[in-house]
């Protein structure tokens, strides 16, 4: 896999709660400092992924736990954290094997905190 050398905090939403589906409580902390690599797609890459989702402009890679999946609905906080905070929101996310080790994420830059 890629180098390394960058850490991100992967956050999940709160599960939807009440009869409108409201989001009660705080964002739960999926990773606290994951090593991952974060790179900006390139050439016939970027215009492959541009096909199937306009905005995708970012790949992050990183070694996950089966017991710990990384869904569409969770997003990344690249740490260290700054006011505002970089996101990034996950658009794809691509499990090579099959069991939740390695991952590669199609993301694209999002709200800060």
């Amino acid at each position: 896999m890629r180098n390394m050398r960058h850490q991100v905090r992967v956050m999940r939403p709160p599960e939807p709660q009440g009869e409108g589906g409201q989001l009660n409580g705080q964002p739960q902390e999926l990773y606290k400092q994951l090593p991952c690599s974060i790179e900006n797609t390139g050439g016939r890459e970027a215009e492959r992924m541009m096909q199937m989702y306009a905005t995708a402009t970012l790949k992050v890679c990183f070694y996950g736990d089966p017991n710990k999946r990384v869904t569409t609905k969770d997003w990344l906080e690249v740490l260290p954290l700054a006011k505002p905070a970089r996101r990034l929101n996950i658009v794809q996310v691509n499990d090579h094997q099959q069991n939740g080790v390695k991952i590669e994420l199609v993301c694209t830059e999002g709200e800060g905190l």
